[in-house]
């Protein structure tokens, strides 16, 4: 595919023809013919796939149930390439004929070394990518998955602190030590970022069956849980909700808001009284416009907080496995 033609890919559309001809020199291109596997799961291989014709399947699990489909314009791998995702999570297989380029870690590390400026759309389209792979999972899941009451909240007043249900005893613990031990950011001016985090976010207590975000309604912002459990609901199309996941200290949620601000995809409901930092969905421009390696750090934080996410999604996927494979014999 020439340039002139991936220029008019959303991706690049921000970057000149002779920045994207320069960019493109870290990329491999290559062809595939129908029913070619590209990635396996499990399999360890920090690189991403930019599809730009045919379309490829994505699946998880040894029966290899389907969760979505890409195509021209659309990238795959991306949290192995720039996240944390050490094993591939899930298995990646032509449709049709496809041709794809292909960007590794040596091409990547060179490329940010030059200050390409492929870097910053690459990273954008990766996460919203990213995001959507997660909503898309679990809504698969939300379509088979038998659906339950969600937990009712909380009473108010005397009987709640009587009761224990007004929200945590105990003061919040620290943001600094909560951040060392999540495995979600990294090790690198962590004090520094922690006080940046802390200076723009908002502390929030949850009593036990208290809703923070609402399914459908715009987020406030990420998330991250300092103490206590949430639960992520999201709604069944058999009734009820299903319970996605449930998040323990140090997890980010609600990423979405950071990355294409679409309206939230879960319910999140605290299960016992939790400590919450919640932050605003600018997050990354505030840093930014302060420190822009604090705001390098964040993005990486954020990236690792996707691959949590989607190793979730899938974990979710395999619990209702049943369910998905007789949708796909069905179809």
């Amino acid at each position: 595919m020439s340039v002139e033609k991936l220029a008019d890919l959303a991706l690049f559309s921000k970057v000149s023809h002779a920045q994207l001809a320069e960019g493109l020199r870290g990329f491999t291109a290559c062809d595939l013919g129908a029913g070619e596997v590209l990635i396996r799961e499990g399999e360890q291989d920090p690189s991403m796939v930019l599809v730009l014709s045919g379309e490829l399947a994505v699946c998880v699990g040894p029966d290899l149930i389907e969760v979505g489909r890409v195509g021209p314009g659309d990238t795959v791998g991306e949290l192995a390439l720039f996240g944390s995702m050490k094993r591939r999570a899930a298995t990646v297989l032509s449709v049709q004929p496809c041709r794809v380029l292909i960007l590794d870690q040596a091409s990547l590390e060179y490329m940010q070394n030059g200050d390409s400026p492929l870097i910053p759309p690459l990273r954008e389209h990766a996460a919203r990518m990213a995001i959507a792979r997660v909503r898309d999972t679990q809504r698969l899941v939300a379509s088979v998955a038998p659906g339950c009451d969600l937990p009712l909240a909380p009473r108010k007043g005397l009987f709640a602190r009587l009761m224990g249900r007004a929200g945590p005893q105990s003061p919040p613990p620290s943001l600094v030590d909560v951040m060392r031990q999540s495995g979600v950011f990294p090790m690198d001016r962590l004090l520094h970022l922690a006080q940046e985090l802390e200076s723009i976010g908002e502390l929030v207590s949850l009593a036990g069956g208290e809703r923070i975000v609402t399914f459908g309604q715009d987020s406030a912002g990420p998330l991250l849980l300092l103490s206590g459990r949430l639960d992520l609901w999201h709604p069944a199309r058999s009734g009820g909700h299903l319970r996605l996941t449930r998040l323990r200290p140090g997890a980010l949620c609600c990423l979405g808001a950071d990355v294409d601000g679409e309206p939230s995809a879960s319910d999140i409901i605290a299960v016992e009284p939790a400590w919450v930092l919640q932050l605003p969905p600018s997050i990354r421009a505030q840093l930014q416009s302060r420190d822009r390696h604090l705001a390098k750090l964040w993005g990486l934080a954020l990236f690792n907080g996707l691959c949590n996410g989607l190793r979730q999604a899938n974990a979710t996927v395999e619990a209702h496995r049943g369910s998905l494979e007789e949708l796909r014999l069905n179809r």
